[in-house]
């Protein structure tokens, strides 16, 4: 097993996707571990990203997930071209890490409520989302090119970041208006309580522990919120 591993992604399936996604991931600074059973694929992969750690083996065997220190992971993307294989595998990773995020590949629609079934949090069909961007950047340039440069590009100075209430921070039960200031903590765009989103939240709500705020601001901003929310 990879040692020294804590809160990092683990990617199964190596195709232009995962390339794509491993990318932009690295760009954030994440921590990313590699599976794929196709040496082939695993050399094309190092090519491309030499300091990106790799395990050579079937997903849906335990051993090459704990290798790829599943336990400790925080999040995995399960992106195989065969559904079956992706349920399975969710099936797995669930079993050795209850806690774990799991988002999976759907290759076919009519599967995605068995693939939730099976463990997923969220799911995901490449077609749909090339078309949508695609559809973004005819319709919308301006939006799509917003999304690419302020959201996706590695020199953009802005995160889009989900801070969670802790219990024992002193803003639990509080309002917005009484202590949020977008000039340090970022702007807000939304607050997802009990898995709802309230888009551009009123300043009247109360936060709680275990909702999450989605804001848009610089480093600076985010680590003072994560400090305010968390203390």
């Amino acid at each position: 097993m990879l040692t020294g591993l804590k809160d990092h992604t683990v990617v199964v399936g190596l195709n232009r996707v995962s390339f794509s996604t491993i990318e932009t991931l690295k760009s954030l600074g994440e921590k990313v571990i590699a599976v794929e059973k196709n040496r082939k694929k695993i050399e094309e992969f190092k090519k491309l990203f030499p300091a990106v750690d790799t395990v050579e083996g079937d997903a849906k065997e335990e051993e090459i997930l704990e290798l790829a220190a599943l336990k400790y992971a925080k999040r995995i993307l399960i992106n195989t071209s065969s559904d079956s294989e992706n349920m399975f595998i969710t099936v797995t990773a669930r079993q050795l890490n209850p806690k774990i995020f799991i988002c999976s590949r759907v290759v076919k629609p009519e599967n995605e409520i068995k693939l939730k079934k099976a463990g997923a949090d969220t799911t995901f069909l490449p077609e749909v989302l090339s078309g949508r961007s695609v559809a973004l950047s005819l319709l919308k340039p301006e939006i799509a090119e917003f999304i690419r440069e302020v959201l996706l590009s590695e020199n953009t100075p802005y995160l889009l970041e989900s801070v969670e209430v802790s219990k024992k921070s002193s803003l639990n039960g509080r309002m917005l208006k009484d202590f949020y200031n977008e000039e340090i903590f970022g702007l807000l765009l939304a607050i997802v309580k009990e898995g709802r989103v309230f888009l551009n939240p009123k300043k009247s709500m109360t936060i709680k522990e275990g909702d999450k705020l989605i804001v848009l601001g610089n480093l600076e901003q985010i680590e003072n919120l994560t400090s305010a929310l968390t203390i």
